[in-house]
Parts: C-alpha cells; sequence; structure tokens
C-alpha cells in the first residue's frame, strides 16, 4: 500500500509548524512505501500528489479543536471557490478523485497548537507534547495499515480510521 503523509503550515509562526515537524519525524523513520511531502499551504497542484497514493494523511496545526490532537477521514467536498492556493483537505481530495480519477482515502491529523500569529517563535512546549502524542499515534496508525494489508489484525487503529473491515 502507498500511503502519502503531507505536512503544511508556516514554519516561521510558532506552532503553524506542527505539521510539518510531524512528517520530518516520520520521514526520519524511513518507512518503506511511505512517500512524505511538506509544504506552506494546500494547493490545486497537490490534487495530482495525493491521486498517486491508495491513502493520504493531511497533517497541520490546528488553532481551536481538541487536544493532543485529532485524526479524521476526509470526506471529498466539491471547492465552490477555487484558487491556485489556499484549499481545504476535503476539497484537495474532491480534486484527486474527480480530475485525476483516484480511489485515494484521505484523512486529517490536526495537531492542537496554540501561537500563531508571531513571526518568531519555536513551537510551544504545549505544542510540543501534543506533537510527540500525534506523532506516536500516526507511527501506530501506519503499523496497523501495513498489518491490515498483510492479512493481520492490529490491536491499534478502528473500522473509520481504515484498520479491520474495509
Amino acid at each position: 500500500m502507498k500511503i502519502l503523509i503531507f505536512g503544511y503550515g508556516n514554519p516561521d509562526r510558532g506552532d503553524d509548524a506542527l505539521g510539518r515537524e510531524c512528517v520530518l519525524r516520520i520521514e526520519a523513520r524511513q518507512l518503506s512505501n511511505i512517500a512524505v511531502e511538506i509544504g506552506t499551504e494546500l494547493d490545486i497542484e497537490h490534487a495530482a500528489l495525493l491521486a498517486k497514493y491508495e491513502r493520504a494523511v493531511l497533517v497541520d496545526a490546528a488553532a481551536m479543536g481538541p487536544e493532543p490532537f485529532s485524526f479524521q477521514e476526509l470526506r471529498p467536498e466539491n471547492p465552490v471557490a477555487m484558487s491556485s492556493h489556499s484549499l481545504s483537505p476535503g476539497g484537495l481530495l474532491w480534486l484527486a478523485h474527480t480530475v485525476f480519477g483516484s480511489r485515494t482515502r484521505g484523512y486529517t491529523l490536526a495537531i492542537r497548537g496554540y501561537a500563531f500569529k508571531e513571526l518568531c517563535c519555536e513551537i510551544t512546549d504545549s505544542g510540543k507534547a501534543n506533537l510527540q502524542d500525534a506523532c506516536t499515534f500516526l507511527n501506530r496508525m501506519l503499523m496497523c495499515w501495513h498489518e491490515c494489508e498483510r492479512g493481520q489484525r492490529a490491536s491499534v487503529g478502528t473500522d473509520a480510521h481504515g484498520c479491520g473491515k474495509e
């Protein structure tokens, strides 16, 4: 199974770099069948990239939402208005399905952050703690998907996350 992990955010805006940092940690593990990409935002051009994979996890920081993170399967959603930059995760998946005929299953991993406005600083301590929890979870999901592909039932994950019954 080919899986894309795409992290995005602005590395100069504190916790906005959480998605990028998570992907760098995954990349350091050099897992087979896992591709990683890093960007500042989701662009229309990324639909072609998503279309090449069976699964794609879009990793970003979240200014609001549950702590330490949320993980959800994406539903394709027709973007009413599009520009060459700044597209929603659901809109990007819709483009991959509609334009490229892919059947990519998409997921979002939204890591709760706290400081986004200043051009300055490192990831906050609270953001780092959430990052660690999110990366641990993502590593477990990748293991689960790998075991499911081999026909084994993993102890981590749920059907909604693509492990177990399809």
